[in-house]
C-alpha cells in the first residue's frame, strides 16, 4: 500500500494553518482502520510528520505502528519547518511500515529546492526469509524537478537485492519522466491515473489493485493497494 497521510490532517484541514491541530489519536485510529481494510505487508506512507508544533502526536509514525503492530523506519526530508516554514518546529518525510524484520535504512535527499522544499527517498532492507531480502524504496516527489527521477533511479540502481520502489510520484501515468522505471513492473498500470504509484522488480502475479474507499476523506490522498504474490526473477 501506498498512501499519502497530509501530515496527519483531514481533507477539509489546513496543516498550514496555526488555528489547527492534526496528528491526534483519532486521526491515527482512522488511518489505521484504512489500513486494516487491506491488512498490507507493507506500507509506503509519505507526508508523516514527527514532533510538528500543531500535532496532537509528537510520535505519531511510532504510535501508528504500535496500533498495527508492525515495524518501521522513517526518514525526513527537513527539519524546523515542513513546508512554506510553517510549522516552524518539526519534521515531516516518508515512513516504511512492515510485517517483516527491517535490517537497514538509507535516506537521501534528492532535491533541493531551498530551505523549505527539500524532498528525500527512504530506502528501507527487509527480510522476507533466510533466502529474500528486498530493498523498498519509499519516495515522495515535488514532480516538477527535472532530476528527481534520475536521482532515484541511481540511488536504486546500487541495490544488490530485488526492488520495490513507490509513494507519491506527483507524476500520473503515461508521465515521460516514469519511463526511467521501464525495467520495471507498474503494478496499477493505466488502473490508477493517480500521482501514487507502486513498481517492483519482481515478475509479480496481481491479484487485485484499488483505491480504498474513504482513504481520501482521512487523508488528502487515495490509500492505494496492489495484492501480489511475488516470483523473484
Amino acid at each position: 500500500m501506498t498512501y499519502n497521510i497530509q501530515l496527519g490532517f483531514t481533507v477539509i484541514q489546513d496543516p498550514w494553518d496555526k488555528k489547527e491541530i492534526g496528528a491526534t489519536p483519532n486521526q491515527i485510529h482512522d488511518i489505521a482502520e484504512i489500513i486494516r481494510k487491506v491488512n498490507p505487508s507493507i506500507i509506503l506512507l509519505q507526508e508523516v510528520p514527527m514532533d510538528c508544533c500543531n500535532n496532537e502526536v509528537n510520535d505519531f509514525i511510532e504510535a501508528l505502528a504500535d496500533s498495527l503492530k508492525m515495524n518501521f523506519s522513517y526518514g525526513g526530508h527537513c527539519r524546523n519547518g515542513p513546508n512554506g516554514g510553517w510549522p516552524e518546529k518539526g519534521i515531516w518525510g516518508n515512513a516504511t511500515l512492515s510485517k517483516f524484520p527491517i535490517m537497514e535504512i538509507e535516506n537521501i535527499e534528492i532535491s533541493n529546492g531551498g530551505k523549505w522544499k527539500r524532498n528525500s527517498v527512504l530506502r528501507t532492507e527487509i527480510k522476507f526469509n533466510d533466502n529474500l531480502f528486498v530493498n523498498v524504496y519509499n519516495l515522495h516527489h515535488l514532480g516538477k524537478d527535472e532530476n528527481e527521477m534520475q536521482k532515484t533511479k541511481r540511488f536504486m540502481d546500487l541495490s544488490k537485492f530485488p526492488i520495490i520502489i513507490g509513494g507519491d510520484f506527483n507524476r500520473k501515468y503515461g508521465n515521460p519522466k516514469l519511463n526511467l522505471l521501464s525495467g520495471l513492473q507498474d503494478l496499477f498500470k493505466d488502473k490508477n491515473n493517480g500521482i501514487d504509484r507502486i513498481y517492483t522488480s519482481f515478475n509479480d502475479a496481481v491479484f487485485q489493485t484499488g483505491a480504498i474507499s474513504g482513504s481520501n476523506r482521512v487523508s488528502d490522498n487515495w490509500a492505494c493497494f496492489a495484492k501480489v504474490k511475488l516470483k523473484s526473477n
